[in-house]
């Protein structure tokens, strides 16, 4: 079974699909002939959930009209965001509320890959080889399932990217638990410093960068190397 979004709404691609003995659900996008079934469908049950609609999908391709092959046509309303799916599928087999829970798999998919991009940075690849990009992603989707047995285990009401914030921040308030008591500051920032600690500050400034990223705890990050010892400046948002 193949399922994609609605870019790939194209009958001669789905032709080659069925050729090859295999089935396939995707999402039809929005023209008028699918709104005025939508419309006929909705008449007098506005508020029901679930299959609306099972019926025989009919195309408008030229392609489509000259093809004997008999497609799906199942409009289904998702009962917690009450949205209106309109789906198209070869199989003839599954029922139309188990054709919509196969899509609702391919979005989870999605929002999954999303989350990875939009908190755990990687929507850019360091490297573009194959072993180091399927690595990178293995870790982060290990990440995201340690996240979610953190989340389980420990009962943690908020969202995983709270907790993930959280987690960062608890890791650099250890760090900065080490540097000793915070010098005076003119700014009204608070100035910890690593006595001691020899280490480029090119070095340095990345990685606390990384650490404090997205964290609602420090608007703003300096470091200052001041002879054998690395300066880190901390300003609150409050």
């Amino acid at each position: 079974m193949y399922v994609f979004d609605r870019a790939y709404n194209d009958f001669d691609f789905w032709k080659k699909i069925i050729a090859t003995g295999s089935d396939f659900v995707t999402r039809l996008k929005d023209c008028a002939r699918n709104r005025v079934l939508q419309k006929k469908v909705l008449r007098g049950r506005k508020h029901k959930c679930g299959v609306l609609y099972d019926g025989p999908y009919v195309s408008t391709s030229p392609s489509a009209k000259k093809s004997k092959i008999k497609l799906r046509h199942i409009i289904y309303r998702d009962k917690l965001t009450k949205k209106i799916f309109h789906f198209v599928t070869s199989d003839r087999n599954l029922s139309a509320k188990a054709i919509a829970d196969i899509y609702k798999r391919r979005w989870a998919v999605e929002l999954l890959f999303r989350w990875l991009k939009g908190h755990l940075d990687v929507r850019y690849l360091p490297t573009k080889t194959p072993n180091a990009v399927k690595t990178q992603l293995a870790v982060a989707v290990l990440v995201q399932l340690l996240l979610q047995l953190k989340r389980l285990i420990e009962k943690y009401q908020g969202t995983l990217w709270e907790l993930l914030r959280d987690i960062r921040t608890s890791f650099v308030q250890k760090i900065l638990a080490g540097c000793g008591p915070p010098e005076d500051s003119r700014d009204g920032g608070r100035t910890y410093v690593m006595k001691g600690v020899k280490i480029s500050r090119s070095a340095v400034k990345p990685i606390v960068r990384f650490l404090l990223k997205k964290t609602d705890a420090v608007t703003g990050l300096s470091l200052k190397h001041q002879e054998s010892r690395v300066v880190l400046s901390l300003h609150d948002s409050t």
